[in-house]
């Protein structure tokens, strides 16, 4: 029997789910509680960053409030010294986080704002896709003076750093669909998803025309397939990690989950090659 219910996700967890499965898993679904999580200094320093800047413009942005205003939102959100593995690495991060900044506010983009319509927007799905009702958040949405309705999302790092056209990702289709979702209906011009890299105030722009979205999306179907089949097999009594296998790599040195995806390897090499070394493969 063909299970119709719609699985309620978010971007960010659709997006764990195509980097790792089981890192999907133990952050949505056996939702792992943030003491038992390793530390990673860099998803705090990515989180401050963007809580500055959502706090910024919520109190003027650019036309009221000085560079000194939006460092100090910096020093608020700041992640625990904890966090870090000293002093020096403490403020190191913090003083590249403070050149991020500097940049955004001294070349801001994009030029031409007629008005600035939200911040930290929620968006979600009127309608399931592919048995998905996807969920997200729009860091800052513009209206340019064109008449264009601009959604930014401010990043980091894992950003294409040549060029100004964004390749449609699961990530930035999904953007993409919830800022459709939200402003589609009542914009004069197009619906544009723009990624902003603060490293160097790099700015690239998904293009697609309007009418063009749904064929790119079921480009996506076989992956919202296979979470909804992982789904199916843990309800049905399949333990957690072996319904959401892991994709072990290089990624996993940073992940926050890898401390329980280890107890899992180790239990395997016990418990079927009677190898109980304490050691885990490596990354």
């Amino acid at each position: 029997m063909v299970d119709k219910t719609p699985f309620r996700l978010s971007l960010p967890a659709l997006t764990a789910y195509v980097a790792c499965a089981q890192r999907f898993a133990l952050e949505h679904i056996e939702k792992v509680p943030e003491h038992e999580r390793a530390l990673d200094p860099v998803l705090g320093i990515d989180s401050a960053i963007r809580l500055a800047i959502l706090r910024f413009f919520r109190h003027g942005g650019l036309a009221a409030r000085s560079l000194a205003d939006l460092l100090d939102g910096l020093g608020r959100h700041w992640p625990a010294r904890s966090m870090f593995a000293d002093d020096d690495g403490c403020h190191d991060a913090f003083q590249h986080a403070q050149g991020l900044l500097e940049s955004f506010y001294r070349h801001p983009y994009p030029e031409g704002v007629a008005h600035e319509v939200d911040f930290d927007r929620f968006a979600a799905w009127p309608e399931a896709k592919g048995g998905v009702l996807l969920s997200g958040y729009l860091d800052r949405t513009v209206l340019l003076q064109d008449g264009t309705i601009e959604v930014l999302i401010y990043k980091t790092r894992d950003f294409p750093r040549k060029g100004t056209t964004l390749e449609p990702s699961i990530e930035a289709l999904g953007y993409y669909s919830l800022a459709d979702a939200v402003y589609g209906q009542w914009a004069t011009g197009e619906v544009r998803l723009t990624y902003v890299n603060l490293d160097g105030m790099v700015a690239a722009t998904l293009e697609i025309e309007r009418g063009k979205f749904d064929r790119r999306w079921r480009l996506l179907q076989p992956t919202l397939d296979g979470l909804r089949r992982d789904r199916r097999h843990f309800e049905r009594g399949l333990m957690l990690h072996e319904a959401f296998p892991m994709n072990r790599g290089p990624r996993c040195a940073g992940c926050s989950m890898r401390r329980h995806c280890d107890r899992t390897l180790e239990w395997h090499r016990e418990t079927f090659l009677g190898e109980g070394t304490g050691d885990v493969p490596e990354y």
